[in-house]
């Protein structure tokens, strides 16, 4: 899984023009050995947690993140989130493929979303952050978008979450412009967004052999992330006394 030279240079390429190649075909996994099939989880997994590392790193040592605390819990706090995060949406995916009776494993769908979510999940939780950093609009609508979705999840499953007064958020009705940087963030995540989902997409397809009907259902199962990282959140809050959601800016 690490690279160096041309194939840095060549992921990087594949990142952006060609997602399609992060995905091998499904006889890299069926043909495998028990051995070979450790080291591809072993691999993938140390992959996955170092990019983990160079998301929430730079982010923690400036003082951003989910809490108020210092750089260490910062670092576990940051790391948590996108890790949480990328087993949910593993957890969802393959429950999907599993549904549609397409899996040809669990290993290669391990591989699938640990990857993507390494790269476009930690560039869309970067943009994330980058807004909420250099623009309070950008806080305010996030802000918004959370508290929805939180209040809206919570309303069917009866435990409401309880912001506060000083939750800071905006109605997007009450924007009357965004300025230029703003758009631009705007405009990444959906891109990212929409590369996230075009992996998971492919994913489906060549490794698991199913259908474009069926990759769609699957998408529809990763689509729901949000909604089951909501009430997973407040459940927890509810009978766990833990915080039953993240606050995004001040």
């Amino acid at each position: 899984m690490v690279r160096t030279g041309i194939g840095q240079i060549r992921i990087l390429f594949d990142i952006v023009f060609n997602p399609q190649n992060l995905i091998e075909s499904s006889s890299q996994y069926t043909d495998q050995s028990a051995v070979n099939r450790l080291s591809t989880i072993i691999s993938v997994t140390v992959f996955f947690l170092l990019n983990v590392i160079l998301y929430a790193l730079p982010l923690s040592l400036q003082g951003i993140g989910f809490v108020d605390a210092d750089i260490i819990y910062l670092l576990i706090n940051n790391s948590i989130s996108i890790v949480s995060f990328g087993f949910l949406t593993y957890s969802l995916y393959h429950s999907g493929i599993w549904l549609v009776r397409g899996s040809n494993g669990l290993i290669p769908s391990y591989r699938i979303v640990m990857i993507n979510t390494s790269i476009y999940l930690a560039i869309i939780f970067n943009l994330l952050w980058i807004g909420i950093f250099i623009s309070n609009t950008l806080t305010g609508l996030f802000n918004w978008a959370f508290q929805v979705l939180f209040e809206t999840v919570g309303y069917y499953i009866a435990i409401p979450p309880g912001f506060g007064d000083g939750f800071n958020s905006i109605n997007p009705a009450e924007v009357s412009s965004l300025l230029l940087l703003d758009r631009a963030i705007i405009v990444g995540l959906l891109i990212s967004s929409c590369y996230y989902l075009y992996v998971l997409y492919i994913g489906a397809r060549r490794v698991h052999g199913l259908t474009r009907y069926e990759s769609v259902l699957v998408m529809g199962f990763v689509l729901s992330s949000p909604i089951t990282f909501a009430a997973i959140s407040l459940i927890i809050g509810e009978y766990l006394n833990i915080p039953s959601f993240f606050r995004l800016g001040a």
